[in-house]
Protein backbone atom coordinates (compact mmCIF):
# COMPACT_ATOMS: atom_id res chain seq x y z
CA UNK A 1 0.00 0.00 0.00
CA UNK A 2 0.93 3.35 -0.76
CA UNK A 3 -0.02 6.49 0.77
CA UNK A 4 -1.12 9.41 -1.76
CA UNK A 5 0.64 12.72 -1.34
CA UNK A 6 3.55 14.18 0.76
CA UNK A 7 4.54 11.76 2.82
CA UNK A 8 7.25 12.02 5.78
CA UNK A 9 9.34 9.79 4.03
CA UNK A 10 9.30 11.78 1.06
CA UNK A 11 10.11 14.59 3.38
CA UNK A 12 12.86 12.95 4.45
CA UNK A 13 14.28 11.81 1.39
CA UNK A 14 14.27 15.72 0.22
CA UNK A 15 15.88 16.91 2.79
CA UNK A 16 18.55 14.20 2.03
CA UNK A 17 18.55 15.51 -1.77
CA UNK A 18 18.94 18.75 -1.24
CA UNK A 19 21.73 17.99 1.72
CA UNK A 20 23.51 16.45 -1.19
CA UNK A 21 22.76 19.01 -3.86
CA UNK A 22 24.09 21.27 -1.22
CA UNK A 23 27.37 18.90 -0.39
CA UNK A 24 27.79 17.96 -4.22
CA UNK A 25 28.03 22.16 -5.18
CA UNK A 26 29.95 22.89 -2.67
CA UNK A 27 32.54 20.31 -4.06
CA UNK A 28 32.05 22.15 -6.92
CA UNK A 29 32.46 25.16 -5.93
CA UNK A 30 34.94 25.60 -3.15
CA UNK A 31 37.08 22.48 -3.60
CA UNK A 32 37.18 21.87 -6.90
CA UNK A 33 37.24 25.51 -8.34
CA UNK A 34 35.43 24.38 -11.10
CA UNK A 35 34.09 28.05 -12.36
CA UNK A 36 37.92 28.51 -13.54
CA UNK A 37 37.86 25.09 -15.53
CA UNK A 38 36.34 24.67 -19.13
CA UNK A 39 34.06 21.94 -18.03
CA UNK A 40 32.01 24.18 -16.28
CA UNK A 41 28.81 24.58 -18.05
CA UNK A 42 28.79 20.97 -19.32
CA UNK A 43 29.39 19.42 -15.55
CA UNK A 44 26.90 21.56 -14.04
CA UNK A 45 24.32 20.63 -16.81
CA UNK A 46 24.89 17.11 -16.31
CA UNK A 47 25.43 17.05 -12.41
CA UNK A 48 21.72 18.91 -12.39
CA UNK A 49 19.94 16.57 -14.83
CA UNK A 50 21.79 13.54 -12.11
CA UNK A 51 20.50 15.43 -8.93
CA UNK A 52 16.92 16.22 -10.44
CA UNK A 53 17.02 12.79 -11.39
CA UNK A 54 17.82 11.51 -7.69
CA UNK A 55 15.11 14.49 -6.06
CA UNK A 56 12.41 12.50 -8.19
CA UNK A 57 13.23 9.18 -7.73
CA UNK A 58 13.46 9.08 -3.93
CA UNK A 59 10.83 12.30 -3.48
CA UNK A 60 7.94 10.50 -5.45
CA UNK A 61 8.98 6.62 -3.94
CA UNK A 62 5.69 5.98 -2.49
CA UNK A 63 3.87 7.31 -5.49
CA UNK A 64 6.45 5.69 -7.92
CA UNK A 65 6.23 2.23 -6.19
CA UNK A 66 2.45 2.69 -5.74
CA UNK A 67 2.73 3.37 -9.48
CA UNK A 68 4.98 0.59 -10.58
CA UNK A 69 5.07 -1.90 -8.12
CA UNK A 70 7.99 -2.34 -6.29
CA UNK A 71 10.36 -4.45 -8.25
CA UNK A 72 10.06 -1.84 -11.61
CA UNK A 73 10.95 0.93 -8.26
CA UNK A 74 13.90 -1.32 -7.60
CA UNK A 75 15.36 -1.72 -10.56
CA UNK A 76 14.67 2.38 -11.34
CA UNK A 77 16.33 3.12 -8.29
CA UNK A 78 19.27 1.04 -9.08
CA UNK A 79 19.69 2.04 -12.81
CA UNK A 80 19.97 5.79 -10.95
CA UNK A 81 22.58 4.60 -8.95
CA UNK A 82 24.39 3.14 -11.63
CA UNK A 83 23.90 6.55 -13.61
CA UNK A 84 25.09 8.47 -10.75
CA UNK A 85 27.99 6.52 -10.04
CA UNK A 86 29.44 7.06 -13.67
CA UNK A 87 28.77 10.19 -14.03
CA UNK A 88 30.60 11.42 -10.50
CA UNK A 89 33.75 9.02 -11.10
CA UNK A 90 34.23 10.52 -14.48
CA UNK A 91 33.84 14.03 -13.24
CA UNK A 92 36.37 13.13 -10.34
CA UNK A 93 38.63 11.64 -13.22
CA UNK A 94 37.71 14.62 -15.96
CA UNK A 95 38.95 17.21 -12.94
CA UNK A 96 42.67 15.18 -12.48
CA UNK A 97 43.15 14.73 -16.10
CA UNK A 98 43.27 17.05 -19.42
CA UNK A 99 39.55 15.76 -20.81
CA UNK A 100 38.62 17.55 -23.56
CA UNK A 101 35.02 19.33 -23.06
CA UNK A 102 33.77 17.44 -26.30
CA UNK A 103 35.23 14.31 -25.11
CA UNK A 104 33.32 14.96 -21.71
CA UNK A 105 30.61 15.87 -23.33
CA UNK A 106 30.13 12.67 -25.43
CA UNK A 107 30.61 10.58 -22.55
CA UNK A 108 28.05 12.22 -20.36
CA UNK A 109 25.78 11.88 -23.25
CA UNK A 110 25.64 8.06 -23.87
CA UNK A 111 25.97 7.45 -19.96
CA UNK A 112 22.62 9.55 -20.19
CA UNK A 113 21.33 8.02 -23.05
CA UNK A 114 22.00 4.23 -21.39
CA UNK A 115 20.17 5.69 -18.20
CA UNK A 116 17.26 6.24 -20.03
CA UNK A 117 17.23 3.20 -22.46
CA UNK A 118 17.07 1.41 -19.56
CA UNK A 119 14.85 3.59 -16.82
CA UNK A 120 11.78 4.80 -19.45
CA UNK A 121 11.55 0.76 -20.51
CA UNK A 122 11.44 0.39 -16.37
CA UNK A 123 8.51 3.19 -16.50
CA UNK A 124 6.58 2.70 -19.66
CA UNK A 125 6.44 -1.13 -18.90
CA UNK A 126 6.17 -0.43 -14.76
CA UNK A 127 3.55 2.32 -14.70
CA UNK A 128 -0.03 0.14 -13.45
CA UNK A 129 1.61 -2.09 -12.24
CA UNK A 130 0.73 -1.21 -8.72
CA UNK A 131 -2.32 -0.38 -9.18
CA UNK A 132 -3.46 -4.37 -9.43
CA UNK A 133 -2.23 -5.48 -6.29
CA UNK A 134 -3.37 -2.29 -4.00
CA UNK A 135 -6.48 -2.66 -2.30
Amino acid sequence: MYKKGFTRGSAVALFLSLFLTGIVLFWIFAICHLQRHDLFVPALVFVLINLSAITFISTGGSWLSGKMGIAFYGGLCTATVFYTLAQFIHFIVAMNTLVSVGGYVLYHLLVLFFYLLIALPIGIFGAGRGKTNSR
